[in-house]
């Protein structure tokens, strides 16, 4: 804050400044902010002139010596035009000290020939208020800088993407670095971006109406689901929303975390369990003392396609000494795995075919390698 100013409307010459801080404080400010009286009648208005801007509140205490038994005061704070103001804290603040001020019993004597013991004792106390509210008001404002300075900093370094928006508009208000990275443009664009631009459309409609919960001031429960980027990527995130408050507005705050990496290793730890699980039944199979390779086989593909990810989009063959087992529904494609395997004086080929494109990864190559060696230990031990 660079000053405080109260004013008073006296009835002959006009608006007057009773008290300033600093002592330094230019005229021309005062003179600019206590002619605000002449515009203004009461209540809080905000004005700004040159650099500056004035936070005020207009306001009567009760006189036996003013024309209608009122006098009117004036209180301004000042700040720097570029200063960001939280206007509803300073209200708040200015309300208080108004409130301060009209509990001074007679308080109009302060105004009028300062001779007078009682009336100067009036005047004391009105700027032992007047003094307490400025340093406490800026104080208190250092503290919200510090901590908004505090907030900043944790904001940008922090390793989740945060993104701020208006839920109403859905435009995005502001952003930290990892939210560039998670989304896949810069900050221009992503301020210049609909929310909805990063969601899929029957995704954003379940988001919001989770995000309606904030209304009651709660926090939402984690979500996961895909968040658009350009060239059609996405990405699995986990987000998390509260309610923020800037100024006067409240808006919606995410916290983004992208979970590709950990959905990506849960999905093949559970792709994993699936195809041990597959080979233990084909290992069981080795307890049976009468066996015939039509059942070896075709419990082998029904396994091996239990161990798929997309097993309706898949489809299986074994080959063995010329003959071919196959699953329901066969048919070849371009999109395969396979492998062939050495048995005495025949050859075990097993294949898989994917329905459509299929980014085939080396887990699933050895799993289908570890099920023909398993095949090859049956076939060796039953068929003789």
């Amino acid at each position: 804050m660079d000053g405080l100013i109260l004013c008073r409307f006296d009835q002959t010459i006009g608006p007057i400044v009773l008290l300033k801080y600093p002592e330094n404080l230019e005229d021309k400010i005062m003179q600019k902010f206590s002619s605000l009286m002449d515009l203004h009648e009461s209540g809080f208005f905000i004005h700004t002139f040159d650099t500056y801007q004035g936070i005020n509140r207009i306001f009567e205490v009760p006189s036996d010596l003013a024309r209608g038994h009122r006098e009117i005061l004036q209180i301004s704070m000042i700040f720097g035009i570029n200063t960001k103001v939280d206007t509803q804290f300073t209200r708040d603040f200015l309300e208080k000290f108004t409130v301060a001020i009209k509990n001074i019993e007679k308080l109009y004597k302060a105004f009028y020939n300062n001779e007078i013991a009682e009336n100067k004792n009036k005047l004391d106390e009105l700027k032992n208020i007047f003094h307490t509210f400025y340093e406490s008001a800026n104080s208190a404002l250092n503290a919200i800088k510090n901590i908004e300075l505090k907030y900043q900093t944790l904001f940008e370094k922090a390793r989740d993407a945060i993104v701020i928006f208006d839920l109403i508009s859905g435009n995005v208000i502001d952003i930290n670095i990892e939210a560039e990275s998670i989304l896949g443009e810069d900050r221009k664009t992503i301020l210049e971006a609909n929310i909805t631009k990063y969601f899929f459309v029957k995704d954003y409609e379940n988001f919001y109406n989770n995000i309606l919960e904030l209304i009651s001031g709660e926090q939402i429960e984690l979500l996961e689901m895909e968040l658009k980027k350009k060239m059609n990527k996405t990405i699995i995130v986990e987000i998390s929303a509260s309610n923020i408050i800037i100024g006067e507005q409240k808006f919606i705050q995410l916290i983004i975390r992208d979970i590709s990496k950990r959905k990506l290793l849960e999905s093949r730890l559970k792709e994993r369990v699936k195809e041990l699980n597959s080979l233990y039944r084909i290992t069981k199979l080795m307890e049976l003392d009468k066996i015939s390779l039509e059942v070896i086989f075709n419990e082998a593909i029904e396994i091996i396609l239990s161990a798929l990810e997309e097993p309706e989009y898949s489809c299986v063959k074994i080959r063995y000494n010329e003959k071919n087992w196959t699953s329901e529904d066969f048919k070849e494609t371009q999109w395969k795995i396979s492998t062939h395997i050495q048995i005495k004086n025949s050859v075990l080929d097993i294949e898989v075919f994917y329905f459509k494109e299929k980014k085939i990864v080396g887990e699933k190559l050895e799993f289908i390698y570890e099920m023909a060696e398993r095949l090859k230990g049956l076939l060796q031990n039953k068929i003789e």
